[in-house]
């Protein structure tokens, strides 16, 4: 029995017809999954970008008039925000406002298509 089964082997490591097929069908799946991967990173990482550039100019434009109150200046800041964020996704802000410095934070989820297929 165990001469056979060693045969068979044998004759499979000499056998080359239809490793190409093999070889694509155990890497075309994990392969379709990197490449999911990275258009879903990459997406994130736009809509970061998007989102980061209107945060900035909001913190940037609600810091310059010296007349605002607090809750003027967390109104002028929402407001800049929304003139400068162009994207699709909806962002939760915290401000954090004074005369001398605003701090925004941005929160936002994004939705990915192969991370959620894959979860």
């Amino acid at each position: 029995m165990w001469a056979q089964v060693k045969s068979l082997c044998n004759r499979y490591k000499r056998n080359e017809a239809g490793q190409f097929a093999l070889i694509t069908a155990f890497l075309g799946l994990p392969l379709v999954i990197v490449c999911g991967f990275a258009v879903d990173i990459n997406r994130v990482v736009s809509k970061k970008v998007d989102i980061s550039s209107a945060l900035d100019a909001a913190a940037l434009a609600s810091v310059i008039p010296a007349n605002l109150t607090v809750a003027e200046r967390e109104s002028f800041a929402r407001k800049v925000f929304a003139e400068n964020y162009f994207g699709d996704v909806p962002v939760e802000l915290e401000i954090d406002a004074s005369r001398t410095l605003v701090k925004i934070v941005g929160t936002s989820a994004v939705p990915t298509t192969f991370g959620g297929i894959i979860g």
